[in-house]
């Protein structure tokens, strides 16, 4: 079977949704974007800090999926999250095809928890690919309560730029 039908199969049997279907990815459940093109640079814009890894999606917070190809444990291939809460990378101990399974059919409701507020799905509902929501304060400040935080959605390079 090849990426496409079990990709296929994934969506079909899942209880997300894709919200967006673009020439740069699709979007699921209007949070995570996976992205078509793997590299080290988002949008067109190389980051240093994305050496050594292979990016294949980004969320609407700026966090970012990454396929480590040599930056952290070189031949294992997990998947790392650099979390826009905490501006480290976690390793989330999955690869590639454990990944969008996750995305597709995992909690990912608990994974989000501390950075969902009760509004999000309508706040995030018309935010394109390359936008994301800029919380402030800043989701890894103290002073961040993510329910009363100010919300606007901005480019997605902004956010990284930021977190980076």
């Amino acid at each position: 079977m090849d990426i496409l039908n079990e990709l296929q199969d994934l969506i079909s049997s899942s209880e997300r949704k894709i919200t967006q279907c673009e020439p740069e990815g699709i979007i699921v459940d209007n949070w995570i974007r996976l992205l078509n093109e793997q590299g080290d640079c988002i949008n067109g814009v190389i980051y240093e800090e994305l050496s050594g890894l292979s990016v294949i999606a980004i969320d609407i917070l700026g966090g970012i999926f990454a396929l480590d190809v040599t930056r952290f444990d070189p031949g294992k291939k997990d998947i790392w999250y650099f979390a826009p809460d905490t501006l480290d990378w976690e390793c989330m101990e999955v690869q590639y095809d454990d990944f969008l399974t996750w995305v597709f059919r995992g909690n990912t409701e608990k994974f989000y928890g501390t950075m969902r507020w009760q509004e999000w799905e309508r706040d995030c509902e018309n935010v394109a690919f390359y936008q994301g929501i800029l919380i402030y304060p800043f989701l890894w400040a103290k002073e961040c309560d993510v329910e009363t935080a100010s919300k606007k959605a901005v480019p997605m390079d902004e956010i990284i730029s930021l977190n980076f």
